[in-house]
């Protein structure tokens, strides 16, 4: 990574700022919310939400579990096996190394993820497109309701970070740099394994035939391999990250089942007065609707390995019964944002920004006050 390019300063400014738009939404929170933080606050006695970072909610708590408790599974009852081990093994890292708990220490993690994804994220965009361009396409990603993800203590802004190098390091033909973040990518996401068929295909595009250089793929999906590994010998289960998430409210379904649920669950919730519930539901359904016409109408203009990471990435979601999660999901589906930034319409780019900035600082604000935006 070269630092002397000028535009890096101005990516970290970006992020920069980002974080302290979010930090000043949180407090805020932190302040109106006041009583109902009181009140709901699951992770006492080991911690309160008067200690803990404004961005460290729900399944933050999970990841904090897995480093100070490591993995287990209590069948029918929400468990750490079904959160994947990079994160949590670098939080426990750096709380060892430092005086910063659990949460911190991931807080510290995500905010310099964010930073390392944003400058891979512009140096995959400057192999096809102008500086104005790929700027343009980072700011329609942090202009996005769920942005606020990228910088909490979540696993969103790690796996953006991994998976932007994995593709970059590709497009340059160093294919065991882009093995080696594939693999810390799988062991973050079960989504990073799907940069192997991805990657594979970006291989084939430039070489024609698969070759002796292409064995490093096979590192890819070696680290989902490793983690059911140890799932297996701690719990019994190869795919115990699976079996947990019934608990979590998901379960495998064909995905138009899936659509079909979510759409009468809005419906459900307008009905009955639950209007954060059911915006929720709608923005994913609108966040479904616009990701795929998006990635059908510039599909010429995206590289096939994106395609490829895009729709898998999009599908696996749809499989476990429930849309809630999309717009978090999103985050990692690059190519989304590709081919937003690619859109001319001046009209559709002032409604990106217009609602994505609006929604982004109702969903953050919420977020911190414990309302359930996941």
């Amino acid at each position: 990574m070269n630092l002397r390019d000028s535009q890096y300063p101005k990516i970290l400014s970006l992020a920069f700022f980002f974080i302290l738009l979010l930090q000043i939404v949180g407090m805020l929170s932190f302040h109106e919310n006041a009583q109902r933080l009181k009140e709901f606050d699951p992770w006492q006695p080991a911690y309160s939400n008067a200690v803990a970072p404004l961005l460290a909610r729900w399944d933050s708590g999970w990841y904090a579990a897995v480093a100070k408790y490591g993995y287990y599974l209590n069948p029918g009852q929400n468990s750490t096996v079904a959160f994947f081990p990079l994160y949590p093994m670098l939080i426990k890292g750096l709380s060892q190394i430092s005086p910063l708990d659990y949460f911190y220490a991931g807080q510290l993690i995500s905010w310099f993820a964010l930073c390392f994804a944003l400058v891979y994220f512009y140096k995959l965009l400057r192999l096809d497109f102008d500086d104005k361009q790929a700027f343009s396409i980072l700011l329609f990603l942090l202009v996005f309701p769920w942005s606020f993800f990228l910088a909490a203590v979540y696993t969103e802004s790690l796996f953006l970070f991994l998976v932007t190098a994995s593709f970059y390091y590709a497009r340059k033909q160093n294919w065991a740099l882009a093995a080696a973040f594939g693999f810390f990518a799988s062991l973050t996401r079960i989504t990073g394994v799907f940069l192997f068929p991805a990657l594979v295909y970006e291989y084939l595009s430039q070489n024609k035939k698969l070759g002796g250089r292409a064995l490093w793929l096979a590192l890819i999906p070696t680290g989902l391999a490793m983690f059911m590994l140890y799932l297996k010998i701690k719990t019994g289960y190869f795919f115990a990250f699976v079996l947990n998430q019934g608990s979590f409210g998901r379960q495998s379904t064909f995905p138009l089942r899936t659509l079909w649920w979510d759409i009468k669950n809005t419906l459900f919730f307008f009905r009955h007065g639950d209007t954060l519930k059911a915006v929720v539901y709608a923005l994913a359904l609108l966040v479904l609707v616009v990701a795929c016409w998006l990635l059908i109408q510039k599909y010429r203009q995206l590289r096939g390995s994106y395609l490829i990471f895009a729709f898998l990435s999009l599908l696996l979601p749809l499989c476990t019964g429930t849309t809630t999660s999309l717009g978090r999901y999103l985050l990692n589906i690059f190519p989304v944002f590709i081919a937003a930034g690619l859109v001319q319409n001046k009209i559709f780019k002032t409604s990106w920004y217009l609602i994505g900035s609006v929604a982004l600082l109702a969903l953050t604000f919420s977020f911190v006050g414990w309302y359930f935006v996941v």
